[in-house]
């Protein structure tokens, strides 16, 4: 860890250094123990200076500074001047030295510019802190060993380099010699609030020169401050309009209640992950939950932290982290931290053993003095010197105090700005804090996490999956913050500015310049409070006041850690992203990806801002990690480059290298340009590569990115002149629509079509006219022939994109619509005559692979993960090469627990691969794990072998699944699903109720804390008393589960088909009408619900209503189509099919339905079901040859 590592470097050139000093420590009779206490306070100043020069370097480079350092402390006189800095009875430092030694050191100044002055000053401030408090503890043995007036002298002078080193000794010597070492008392009182001697002040008995240096030190001193009761760090923001996010705070309060203990509740969020870019609201939202707590604040403790606040980062640790939490805590709620302080006391006392070995250690090396240390200390101590072993003791210590503390009263941590963290310390919020804290049995419920920042997907999937594996699954929320709608703006408005009327129309402008972004929303209110005209602010329609207000705001937000810090080296390559031309077709294939990635590296080399290929990579995987928040997968996150762009062009924002970005890009579209041309002649001829080169993609990707870079270089009449000429050319040979793709290009880029010149804009609005111009007739035929076929493939990526959007954003069903469209469209186009495009399948499978994953890891509900698995397996017949798709149907099938269906996909997936799939593997030993950890844990093994058994039963393979649930059952006599299956198997499979309420009765229900589980008891029991026909107990049965469990569908079905038996049929179309309800407020792909609208058309008949029943058995029987297709569940979905087209009067398709049914499974209970329906439907329509389907289904019992 890079931490440790500078960890030790400080503490080696505390070593080097003394032992360089060594002549000048016997001059001035310095022994062991003074040796041993100078060493841990020369250490802290170099570990000040180590952490101000390396805090943005990576591993290489810091070993860099490690050498260059190294060679600076064993420089001549170095060591002596240091030590006179600070020494007792010393000569005056040569501080020019210093500066002289550095200078001599051979190094590239450029890769490495390291400020020596602000080196210096961190140095020798954290050794002037360290110093002081060490002589002035009782009993050192530095006590008047220690010049503390000099040092506080020197670190007056030093801040913000004021002074030259040279002025600095002059005015060291004016003092000492013409005042007297006496001068220093009133330094020291100064800083110290401590008197010295007498406590006489003697500015007076000075000369004059020599009392101006005294005050001017003494103005400059650091004089302590007093700790502020609530650290900015810890002051979570407040606003007073809050707008939105209602489900965001209902969850927070819900889980509030949850762990004070006042609600009924069994099951809420225990860790929020509040992801977003900036300026999205996260930091308000968490003042808003702070104000939540505030309310509560006698009954909890919480605690708010905005990391970037703090300084934290990766050098300072995880350690550090639990150090500033345990203070914050003691500070606010005066708590007692014992495990934590025992670990501090101990860790102090060996690295006090750790010094005394140091000192008498005659090796060269840090290696040698590891072996050392291990041979002279216990392993016990060692651990406390150890890093990692360190770092778990005082991890465990804060966690057991966290616990401890849990029992009095429940803990709210909530951390911001966690991607300022998340890269160092995730691993141990995970495996630390989620582990220990959820994962307590006694105490585990009573903590409350909420993460918020701007923190990539895997991530966050790190911290879902981790948190349901220590607690519940519910107990985990996300949620990406929304933007603001227009309704939010206008609510946001009118208590922000309540003087200012936004008429309706301007909402929507305000929506549109600020893309629904809180935080520009909020400077567009600032804006109309500061003007109070708001036709001013949005006057002019092309480039108003508003936008040019709104657009360094994001932009400066969004680019946070890169503009605000002027890393002027990471801000331009993050611009170089910005700039670069989104390509709009075939964008996730691996040659256009592999090229824009060719692209940026030749930008950034010609640039200057690599090197070498080895540069271009590891600066790509260096932004990619620190600038999480704007870059995903080497793309830039839509919204930012909107900003980003417009910031760009209209100098919102400083330009940095921009033009010589652009340059550089230029040139290298018109090198490449030429090169392709080149190419395509060598292997068409001359004449023929004409024509070729407007059909090919790389060369038309290569023209596309010229003219997007010129534009950019404002270039207009080269642009133009390019566009009519190419325009033309790729008409007249046919370009596949290239031509209008190149013009589109321009035209639909608001950015760019709205800053050309009139003249520009002119040429190209006559070149969009130019649609009509013919040639020869065979040349406008063959066009118009192309055009359709472009059009209809044009539309298909319209609708996959629209699609990729909406799943984004969790929008599943509309994303399958679109889908479906883009299927159906491509069916038509393309399967006449046996044409296929390549492209569009993969496209079309991409999509449905993409919708598949993001269903998988949206919720571990079985429900979701079946139409998961479903969407995957569709997008796997459209890529059946695919080895990621068949992992995904891998993972899918392990999150339903079915390990030997999943291991077939991982091995077919690894044999596509070549052995290569790094997932399948991964995929093979998550296999092996969830088998050999069934074998050693009965609940898990219980599980998976009730899955399998469902799976089974779903199939018509009641027998071995009946087998299965009894093994579920003998491996773990808890676990109830396993009881609750087998007895509906036994009720619907067989036909045996009484068997099913024998098994039922073996669950003691009372002691079940889970309510939905609890629920599907009940209405396992509902559906038991059903068949034995006592009706009220079944009814009883019903309500309970519903009570219990209202979102749980099942129970509302049986109880409508109850009151159906009973003939109530009012009752039955309310129950069936609030499960359809249910259905409504949790929508998904799979719960088509056909044996719902079965049944309430059912009881529309029953209610002598016909109408309502025929539309009723419609519904069902297109819903029963739709499911026909899915891989379980087929005998159901064709009996429900049956009774859906018996209700329509249409017997030979329902009795051939029902033959299909019977080919399947034969299941007796459902069968009597069948039958009972068919009776009961025949009954009430007055339906012919209803008799004829009941003898069938007669048959089937005998």
């Amino acid at each position: 860890m890079l931490d440790d590592f500078l960890a030790n470097l400080a503490v080696n050139l505390a070593h080097e250094l003394l032992r360089a000093g060594a002549d000048r420590l016997r001059t001035l009779a310095f022994g062991d123990a003074e040796e041993r206490s100078l060493h841990h306070c020369y250490q802290a100043g170099f570990q000040a200076m180590l952490d101000t020069v390396c805090a943005s370097l990576d591993r290489d480079h810091q070993a860099l500074v490690e050498t260059i350092l190294r060679q600076f402390v064993t420089a001549p006189g170095v060591a002596q001047t240091l030590l006179d800095v600070a020494l007792a009875g010393a000569d005056l430092p040569d501080l020019p030295a210093l500066r002289a030694a550095f200078d001599a050191l051979d190094f590239d100044r450029a890769t490495l510019p390291i400020d020596f002055d602000r080196a210096l000053t961190a140095f020798h401030r954290s050794l002037s802190e360290t110093l002081v408090a060490e002589a002035t503890r009782p009993n050192s043995p530095l006590f008047n060993r220690v010049n503390l007036g000099r040092m506080l002298t020197i670190q007056a002078l030093l801040q913000q380099q004021g002074f030259t080193l040279e002025t600095i000794v002059q005015r060291l010597q004016r003092l000492e010699t013409q005042a007297g070492a006496i001068v220093y008392n009133v330094i020291i009182a100064e800083a110290t609030g401590v008197a010295i001697g007498d406590g006489a002040r003697v500015e007076h008995t000075l000369p004059a020169d020599v009392r101006a240096t005294l005050d001017d030190v003494l103005r400059r001193l650091t004089k302590p401050k007093p700790l502020k009761a609530i650290p900015p760090s810890i002051s979570p923001p407040r606003t007073e309009v809050f707008v939105g996010r209602e489900r965001e705070k209902n969850e927070f309060q819900r889980a509030l209640k949850g762990v004070l203990g006042v609600t009924s509740e069994t099951d809420w969020a225990q860790v929020f992950f509040i992801c977003g870019e900036g300026g999205m609201g996260k930091s308000t939202l968490l003042g808003e939950y702070a104000q939540i707590c505030e309310a509560h604040q006698e009954q909890l403790f919480w605690l708010y932290v905005d990391w970037d606040l703090t300084g934290i980062n990766s050098q300072s640790g995880t350690v550090k982290m639990m150090q500033l939490m345990k203070d914050w805590l003691q500070g606010k709620y005066q708590l007692d931290f014992p495990c934590f302080r025992d670990v501090e006391t101990t860790r102090s006392t060996i690295l006090e053993r750790v010094n005394a070995l140091r000192s008498d250690f005659r090796g060269d090396s840090q290696e040698q003095f590891e072996h050392y240390l291990r041979a002279n200390l216990s392993e016990s101590d060692y651990s406390f010197y150890d890093p990692r072993e360190r770092q778990i003791k005082y991890s465990e210590a804060f966690v057991s105090d966290l616990c401890q503390i849990a029992r009095n009263r429940p803990i709210i941590l909530m951390f911001d700005t966690y991607e300022a963290v998340w890269h160092f310390a995730g691993d141990w919020i995970r495996g630390g804090l989620y582990r220990y804290c959820l994962g307590n049995p006694e105490v585990g419920r009573r903590f409350i996490f909420v993460i918020a920042g701007r923190i990539p997907e895997e991530e966050e999937i790190r911290h879902r999956d981790c948190v349901r594996s220590y607690a519940r699954p519910l107990a985990y929320y996300s949620k990406t913050l929304d933007k603001f709608t227009e309704n939010d703006i206008n609510d946001f408005l009118s208590k922000e500015v309540p003087n200012q009327p936004i008429a309706p129309p301007l909402v929507s402008r305000i929506l549109f310049v600020t893309r629904g972004i809180p935080l520009a929303v909020r400077g567009i209110a600032e804006l109309i409070r500061d003007k109070h005209d708001i036709m001013q602010i949005f006057g002019d329609i092309k480039e108003p006041l508003a936008e040019r207000h709104v657009l360094p705001l994001v932009t400066q937000r969004f680019l946070k850690y890169c503009l605000e810090r002027q890393k002027d080296w990471d801000r331009d390559c993050i611009y170089t992203f910005a700039i670069i031309r989104q390509s709009v077709i075939t964008e996730s294939s691996t040659g256009i990806s592999a090229r824009r990635h060719k692209f940026l590296r030749d930008i950034w080399f010609k640039a200057k801002l690599i090197n070498s290929s080895d540069d271009f990579y590891d600066t790509r995987e260096y932004l990619r990690r620190q600038y999480s928040f704007l870059l995903t997968s080497g793309e830039m996150h839509s919204d930012v480059r909107f900003f980003l762009r417009k910031a760009l062009h209209q100098a919102a924002i400083q330009q940095g290298r921009l033009i010589e970005l652009n340059e550089a890009a230029k040139d290298i579209c018109e090198t490449r340009l030429s090169e392709r041309e080149g190419e395509l002649k060598a292997q068409y001829g001359h004449d023929r590569s004409e024509r070729e080169k407007y059909r090919d993609v790389q060369w038309q990707e290569w023209l596309l990115d010229w003219v997007n870079h010129c534009l950019w270089l404002r270039r207009y009449d080269d642009v133009t002149k390019r566009i009519v000429n190419e325009y033309v050319m790729a008409m007249r040979y046919g370009s596949e629509g290239f031509h209008r793709r190149l013009l589109s290009f321009v035209k639909e880029d608001e950015l760019f079509y709205n800053s050309l010149p009139p003249r520009n804009k002119e040429l190209i609005e006559k070149l969009s006219n130019l649609s009509e111009w013919s040639g020869e007739a065979s040349l406008e035929a063959a066009k118009e022939q192309i055009l359709e076929f472009l059009e209809g493939k044009q539309r298909i990526l319209a609708y996959l994109t629209t699609a990729e959007a909406a799943i984004k954003k969790g929008a599943f069903e509309p994303a399958r619509r679109q889908i479906d469209e883009a299927v159906q469209l491509y069916t038509k186009l393309y399967t006449r005559e046996g044409q296929k495009d390549q492209t569009v399948e993969k496209e079309i499978g991409n999509a449905l692979f993409l919708l598949g994953q993001r269903l998988s890891s949206s919720s571990r509900k079985r429900q979701i993960q079946q139409d998961s698995l479903s969407v995957l397996k569709e997008a796997l017949n459209w890529l059946p090469d695919s080895a990621n798709i068949r992992c995904a149907i891998g993972n899918t099938l392990l999150n339903l627990l079915r390990p030997e269906e999943a291991k077939l996909y991982f091995k077919r997936a690894l044999e596509i691969s070549k052995g290569t799939s790094k997932e399948a593997i991964r995929g093979l030993e998550r296999v092996d794990h969830y088998v050999n950890t069934a074998l050693f844990h009965p609940r898990k093994q219980a599980r998976i072998l009730t899955v399998e058994g469902s799976v089974l039963s779903s199939r018509g393979e009641f027998e071995e699944a009946e087998q299965l649930f009894k093994a579920a059952i003998r491996s773990d006599r808890s676990y109830i699903p396993a009881y609750v299956k087998l007895s509906l198997l036994l009720l619907r499979a067989q036909g045996n109720p009484e068997k099913a309420l024998e098994i039922l009765s073996e669950i003691e229900v009372d002691k079940i804390s889970e309510t939905y589980l609890k629920a599907t008891v009940y209405d396992a029991y509902g559906a038991t008393y059903l068949v034995l026909e006592q009706s009220d107990k079944a009814i009883e049965a019903y309500k309970q589960a519903t009570d219990l469990s209202p979102e749980y569908i099942n129970p509302w079905n049986g109880l409508g088909k109850t009151y159906i038996r009973l003939g109530k049929a009012r009752e039955a179309i309310e129950a069936f009408t609030q499960a359809l309800e249910v259905r409504k407020r949790n929508r998904s792909l799979r719960a088509s619900l056909f044996w719902i609208r079965n049944g309430l058309g059912m009881a529309y008949l029953l209610n002598d209503q016909p109408n309502g029943a025929a539309d009723s058995f419609l519904l069902a029987e297109s819903l029963c189509r739709r499911c026909l297709g899915k891989e379980t569940l087929q005998y159901y979905t064709l009996a429900n099919l049956g009774v859906a087209l018996f209700g329509q009067h249409k017997y030979e398709e329902s009795l051939e339905e029902f033959k299909r049914f019977a080919k399947i499974c034969q299941p007796r209970g459902l069968v009597q079901e069948l039958l009972a329906d068919v009776q009961l439907i025949g009954r009430c329509a007055g339906i012919r040859g209803w008799h004829q389907i009941t003898a069938f289904l007669t048959s089937l019992l005998q």
